[in-house]
């Protein structure tokens, strides 16, 4: 279990970890990573209490968008960011979420309208305008 404390952390996750550990009920992680993995590598940068559906979830579900269905997330009563670094799922969300953007950093393929972590903070700092 060590390797979790390894792990370097993203400048995104960074730029937001405040916002995490202040309003974690503001923040969900959707991600083809299993579950236990990521709550590890959360808790391992003392962040807690943030709602993840996981790898398992999304194969029940037959997908992302359906486990975010399921999960009552995109029912547009509130605000919704959506932020992934696969182009091909935050074009599947963008019908769903007020705004879905395609982050530069990660595992995905860059284009002209990727995000960079920089300004992805700058956005999530604008929503939330401490």
């Amino acid at each position: 279990d060590d390797w979790f404390y390894r792990i370097p952390a993203y400048d995104f996750f960074e730029g937001i970890k405040k916002y995490l550990l202040n309003y974690p009920a503001n923040f969900k992680i959707i991600s083809t990573r299993n579950e236990e993995s990521i709550l590890k590598i959360l808790q391992a940068n003392g962040v807690c209490e943030i709602d993840i559906i996981g790898q398992a979830s999304i194969k029940d579900a037959g997908g992302k968008i359906q486990a975010a269905k399921n999960a009552g997330l995109l029912s547009k009563q509130e605000f919704t960011l959506y932020i992934d670094d696969m182009l091909e799922y935050s074009n599947q969300f963008s019908v769903h979420v007020d705004l879905a953007v395609h982050a530069s950093w990660g595992y995905g393929h860059l284009n002209e309208k990727s995000l960079s972590e920089t300004c992805a903070v700058a956005l999530i700092d604008a929503l939330f305008m401490e």
